[in-house]
């Protein structure tokens, strides 16, 4: 179970990592064991979902060096401690939608893409 995080949180914590802070920091739609807020310093676009474990976003990290040039897998900037029970992982802004969102008649025409997108990630 993901512990409530608050957007004032999330925005005070943001300005440690970087040299000035954020701008336009903005909750996103949530995984189900992660928080996401979007947000802008100076003109990048990045993203910092929350969650207990860090080592999702460990994985994330592996996903973008070892399969990043065939598959669109966001850059981690950065990951480590958010508080005392949950870790955090900043990306740069991947625009789009999730599958889980499209109407089943558009999620149809993209089943091959996304096997294709798995192929490649059983490769590694």
């Amino acid at each position: 179970m993901k512990s409530a995080v608050r957007l004032e949180t999330v925005t005070e914590f943001l300005g440690g990592p970087f040299d000035e802070p954020p701008l336009s920091v903005g909750r996103l739609k949530e995984g189900m064991k992660s928080h996401a807020f979007r947000f802008e310093i100076g003109r990048s676009r990045l993203v910092v979902r929350i969650a207990s474990a860090i080592r999702g976003f460990e994985k994330d990290s592996w996903a973008y060096v070892t399969v990043g040039k065939q598959v669109p897998v966001p850059r981690v900037v950065a990951l480590g401690r958010f508080d005392a029970e949950n870790a955090y992982c900043i990306t740069e802004w991947s625009p789009g939608v999730t599958l889980e969102d499209l109407v089943p008649s558009v999620a149809e025409t993209l089943v091959d893409e996304v096997r294709d997108v798995w192929s490649e990630i059983a490769k590694c």
